[in-house]
């Protein structure tokens, strides 16, 4: 019987990284354009193999731990919106079971919003091979994650070869 080989430094890697996000919702980005047709956005990347290493190598509690992070940075940053920025729509996006990346975004306007859209639906072929997942409750029974209530869930199981057997989900204020 042959040992998973072990993770060097996860214990710090981690730390930094749930540091990262705490210093990442403390306040929301300014967008670079008053223009309420202003297509632009910011987007926190999380690439896993950058970030941590073998992200293959770390639990799936641990993974779960992180990816709730996210989950609360998306509503601390949602919870930081004012009056004036209630227009602002912040969202994550991500792929379970690997999650070799996460990014959150901060749309300024509907129409950057609008426009991520127009990019995931370009070609048709988000429609033919991103199958909904209709059951609310997915993310709490599978992967024991809490996302409030005012925050919306959209999930997709993936049927294409590159991602088989993944689900691809978008968290945050979709609409």
């Amino acid at each position: 019987m042959t040992r998973q080989k072990k993770l060097r430094g996860e214990r710090r890697r981690i730390r930094n990284l749930k540091r990262e996000l705490t210093e990442l919702s403390k306040k929301l980005t300014t967008p670079r354009s008053t223009s309420s047709t202003y297509k632009g956005y910011d987007a926190f990347h999380f690439r896993m193999f950058e970030l941590i290493g073998e992200f293959d190598l770390i639990p799936r509690r641990k993974k779960r731990d992180f990816l709730q992070e996210i989950i609360n940075l998306v509503s601390n940053l949602h919870n930081l919106k004012t009056s004036k920025e209630s227009g602002y729509r912040v969202m994550c996006y991500f792929f379970l079971p690997h999650m070799e990346y996460m990014i959150v975004s901060i749309f300024y306007t509907k129409a950057g919003l609008d426009d991520f859209y127009r990019g995931l639906y370009h070609s048709g072929r988000f429609e033919k091979e991103m199958i909904p997942i209709v059951d609310p409750n997915y993310l709490q029974r599978e992967w024991q994650i809490n996302v409030p209530s005012y925050l919306e869930v959209k999930g997709y199981h993936c049927n294409f070869k590159a991602r088989e057997n993944e689900t691809m989900w978008l968290i945050g204020n979709l609409s």
